[in-house]
């Protein structure tokens, strides 16, 4: 005897509700219940059968949803505007968003400002040990240029950390936009 309440089958417990067992309204006798999702199923939603629900392929780490954008694309990925870039450039409605085209490119950008940041610490520390030979009574140690050499990535990586989240967070508020504008654009229709 299991001690497990039952599962509904809209949380993956039984069978898509197209493929039930019993008798379908409109259904003559002897005929065989339809085998495949009605006309007009679109997969997705919180609970569809395999789709949205918490571990199926849809849910939480699964590759696709159904739902705002998505129409069976992985979340996050909205078709490209057709009025190309520099329409988007000059929307002065700002309906389309041209951050997420430029994401990559302005992390690399920032990763190399990061290392060139550390090498540059890295050789004013050269210089810097150099020229106090320059003065009287000083040896001219190259401490400053190691150190910065052995440890001058630690800052470095942090902020590299930093430019990170931060670029995540205006990806997720981009997306959480464009996902409600399309949530609204279906509530119309």
């Amino acid at each position: 005897m299991s001690s497990q309440p039952p599962v509904p089958p809209s949380q993956g417990g039984g069978p898509p509700p197209w493929q039930s067992q019993g008798q379908q309204p409109g259904q003559q006798p002897g005929q065989r219940p339809p085998q495949g999702p009605p006309p007009g199923y679109r997969p997705g939603g919180p609970g569809g059968p395999g789709q949205g629900g918490p571990g199926g392929p849809g849910g939480p780490g699964g590759p696709y949803q159904g739902g705002p954008g998505g129409q069976g694309q992985p979340w996050g990925q909205q078709q490209e505007s057709s009025g190309g870039f520099f329409k988007s450039l000059f929307d002065f409605s700002f309906n389309s968003y041209i951050t997420l085209t430029f994401v990559k490119i302005i992390y690399i950008l920032l990763i190399i400002l990061a290392v060139l940041m550390w090498l540059g610490w890295v050789i004013m520390g050269f210089i810097a040990g150099a020229s106090m030979g320059m003065v009287p009574g000083s040896d001219g140690s190259p401490i400053l240029g190691i150190m910065a050499l052995l440890f001058g990535w630690i800052p470095a990586f942090i902020m590299i950390v930093f430019y990170r989240v931060g670029l995540e967070c205006v990806v997720a508020l981009i997306r959480t936009a464009q996902n409600t504008s399309e949530l609204v654009k279906q509530g119309k229709k």
